[in-house]
């Protein structure tokens, strides 16, 4: 659990109290900072964010942690939500910052968290598909982060230029891509 308290000083995230309230609130922690986390190998990239996903219900609850831990309520973005995401009732993303470190937190409109594997396994790219549920390390891919490689899964016939974006920040990062999908969502 050291590598997760070193990757959480520069957000000013105090691990014990966060792993406490993930484990009350049945939430989890998802996306490059858990990556980075459970990556074997020295890596100097930083982590573009930390995302945590809980219900509507314990929303308050996590606002106030982040305030209390010097963040700034940023924006409220209704459009992340991907369409194959919509199944788990994604509502909305608020993002809060705090000296250049941001931290989002995604809700859905359920009064409580579903399987987290349910929520990851949907993800665009393979490497992400982790989360820390304040217990443990989860990973769909494990063989894809030490083999340093990653597939990933768009809807639609083209990727947009937040994909590319996406795609380009982890082959600088160090991993190889091997495979891009088109997925079509009914």
């Amino acid at each position: 659990m050291e590598k997760i308290r070193q990757n959480l000083n520069p957000f000013g995230i105090n691990f014990d109290d966060l792993r406490k309230l993930l484990i009350y609130t049945n939430s989890f922690v998802s996306g490059s900072f858990v990556l980075k986390v459970i990556e074997t190998t020295d890596t100097t990239w930083t982590p573009s964010d930390i995302d945590i996903y809980t219900s509507i219900e314990y929303f308050t609850i996590f606002e106030n942690f982040l305030i209390d831990h010097g963040y700034n309520k940023l924006n409220e973005d209704k459009h992340y939500v991907i369409p194959e995401m919509l199944e788990h009732k994604l509502q909305k993303c608020i993002t809060y910052i705090r000296n250049d470190y941001k931290t989002q937190i995604i809700t859905n409109d359920n009064k409580f968290i579903l399987d987290p594997e349910k929520y990851v396994e949907k993800f665009d790219i393979s490497i992400c598909s982790n989360y820390f549920d304040g217990k443990f390390f989860h990973s769909l891919f494990p063989d894809d982060i030490s083999n340093k490689k990653f597939s990933a899964k768009f809807v639609g016939p083209t990727m947009n230029h937040f994909d590319i974006r996406r795609i380009n920040t982890y082959i600088e990062r160090g991993y190889n891509l091997t495979n891009i999908k088109f997925v079509t969502v009914t």
